[in-house]
């Protein structure tokens, strides 16, 4: 129950709703949650009757720090980048067996929505900003931005984002009650 937890107030209703829709949405009825502050923090993937538990992280590991948006961004984009192991390269790698790990390339093949909810202003520069998004976003992508709570003026950043580019969409809650 949202009353039973720390940080209730209109963050809980809004994600609860976000976790519905993303979950209606994929095919496997399950979201990927990355939770930011300064740092992206992976929560990992939930369905939708493990709302409880996507809450409970939240209140548990407190994400109180900064907003920084691009911290969000890079963690999609190392999400979707995975690790691959491989046989080292040259003579003596070949000799001894070696392998070495190295960053795979983005599969965008299928489309993916992105639900980006935050209650503050990105205290990043335009710069980090602008250079996650372009790396996260591709035509396969369709990024959901939600400001809530404070002033509308907060989110200035992504309602521009979505003023300029056709695959990104705006909405903002000033309260949920």
């Amino acid at each position: 129950r949202s009353s039973d937890l720390k940080y209730s107030g209109y963050m809980y209703p809004i994600l609860q709703r976000a976790i519905a829709l993303a979950s209606i949405i994929d095919p496997d009825k399950v979201v990927q949650i990355i939770a930011f502050d300064t740092k992206a923090h992976e929560l990992g993937d939930f369905g939708v009757d493990d709302f409880d538990c996507i809450w409970k992280e939240f209140d548990t590991n407190k994400f109180w720090g900064g907003t920084y948006y691009a911290a969000a961004f890079n963690k999609v984009l190392e999400t979707r980048t995975p690790s691959v192991t491989q046989k080292a390269k040259g003579f003596f790698g070949k000799l001894f067996g070696k392998t070495e790990t190295v960053q795979g390339t983005p599969s965008t093949s299928e489309p993916e929505m992105l639900i980006f909810l935050t209650d503050g202003a990105d205290g990043g520069s335009d710069n980090e900003f602008i250079t996650a998004y372009n790396q996260v976003l591709d035509a396969n992508t369709y990024l959901m931005c939600i400001g809530a709570g404070g002033s509308e003026y907060c989110y200035g950043r992504l309602k521009k984002l979505a003023d300029e580019r056709d695959n990104v969409g705006y909405v903002y809650f000033k309260d949920t009650r």
